[in-house]
């Protein structure tokens, strides 16, 4: 079953989304900013005005150059100028203008239309359009391109820290997003900025003076992290991915304690106590936790995701892995993938095409696992990232953090 991930086109413009208090110009037709449109005003914790006019038509974020078939032949940078223009009147202070697919084809000079308008300081031109390149990508080559623009060299303070690698499209992205400054918080480490999930200018800017970028999903920030490396921010990576279950939230805490200094203890503890009650719970239910025994999942997802859920859904849950596909790329994590694969003697796990083979949970993108469930394919299916079916989530839903050891444990549990 093949599945509809959005491409590094759509990385692009809501990564450029996720600042807070910039804006993001496309050039290009109208159909092209719909979808990002909706998302950026359905998920980014800003306030939501209408906005009316030539270039918003009702939208409020994402204004467009709306090219027509003639544009394609004299060209259209002059409307991307008309659009910054109106910018400039309404004091914007960041903008990053990118182009559709067909639209980079014409060949306008928009760099010329920026120069002109003189908001060459606060403006960032993306160079190419990234529709060839997968989600993660596009999203970690647009946030590089805004940190080149705003983050520079400065002094480093101790006990500050960015949270990096995640986009606010993820499943639960904010309410994870409160429950790890809380577990920071505790090691006595404050969060200078959410990069890639919504931050503002100016913490884009003081970004640069944290100790370090506490990575959630390396798949989302490698080329920016080079980037903040070069400026004397080293990145910290969860030696087993992504913080999802309890032995790899414990590594991701005492490898940030080592990059800081910060003291593990307080969160250890936590992250004990958390799992002590929930397996209590899964013990107690007597008959239903041991069912789940050699149960099977499928999973597709990033490397830096199923690498943790694969070692939870095993060592803890005693299920089997089915299908696995990853949607982006990771070396380190990919290779951890293959060895523990290769010791369950199911080394062709990894790599077979999702959804079609029957999984009694499946993780993956929300349309595509309930259309499984739909079809008789999985007996449970747990969305993790989008494209999602229409639902508004208000309750925290992410299967990352100590919520989501909770959150997959239930669904395990009710699976019949």
């Amino acid at each position: 079953m093949k599945h509809t991930r959005p491409d590094g086109f759509y990385g692009s413009m809501l990564a450029a989304e996720s600042i807070l208090d910039g804006t993001t110009i496309l050039h290009g037709p109208g159909g092209c900013r719909g979808f990002a449109s909706s998302l950026s005003s359905r998920y980014v914790p800003r306030e939501f005005t209408s906005v009316e006019g030539e270039f918003f038509f009702h939208r409020s974020r994402i204004p467009c150059t709306y090219v027509d078939p003639d544009d394609y032949i004299y060209g259209a940078s002059g409307k991307v100028g008309m659009i910054l223009d109106l910018l400039k009147d309404k004091d914007t202070r960041f903008a990053v203008v990118l182009e559709s697919p067909g639209a980079s084809l014409i060949g306008d000079k928009l760099q010329d239309e920026i120069i002109s308008s003189g908001m060459s300081e606060k403006t960032v031109l993306l160079g190419k359009c990234l529709m060839s390149e997968s989600y993660g990508k596009g999203y970690d080559h647009t946030l590089c391109a805004i940190a080149r623009k705003l983050a520079v060299k400065q002094e480093k303070y101790k006990g500050k820290v960015n949270l990096v690698g995640l986009p606010f499209t993820a499943k639960g992205c904010f309410p994870l997003v409160r429950e790890l400054h809380r577990l920071l918080s505790m090691m006595g480490l404050e969060v200078i900025a959410d990069i890639g999930m919504a931050c503002t200018i100016d913490q884009m800017r003081e970004s640069s003076s944290a100790c370090a970028n506490v990575c959630i999903c390396p798949e989302y920030f490698a080329e920016t992290g080079e980037y903040y490396e070069s400026i004397g921010v080293p990145l910290v990576r969860g030696p087993l991915g992504a913080p999802l279950g309890y032995e790899a939230m414990a590594a991701w805490v005492k490898a940030i304690a080592e990059a800081t200094g910060a003291d593990p203890a307080p969160v250890l503890r936590f992250l004990e106590e958390e799992e002590h009650d929930v397996f209590r719970t899964v013990q107690g239910s007597l008959q239903a936790g041991e069912i789940a025994y050699f149960r099977s999942f499928s999973v597709l997802a990033e490397p830096s995701i199923v690498l943790p859920l694969l070692l939870y859904m095993v060592r803890k849950i005693r299920m089997v892995p089915d299908c696995i596909e990853l949607t982006e790329k990771d070396g380190i994590y990919e290779s951890q993938i293959r060895e523990i694969l290769q010791r369950m003697g199911v080394p062709e796990v990894l790599g077979k095409e999702f959804g079609t083979e029957f999984a009694d949970v499946a993780f993956g993108p929300g349309g595509m696992v309930e259309c499984l469930q739909q079809k008789g394919m999985c007996s449970t299916a747990v969305d993790i990232a989008i494209p999602s079916r229409a639902y508004f989530d208000i309750a925290p839903k992410s299967i990352l953090g100590p919520d989501g050891c909770r959150r997959i444990t239930e669904y395990v549990l009710n699976t019949r």
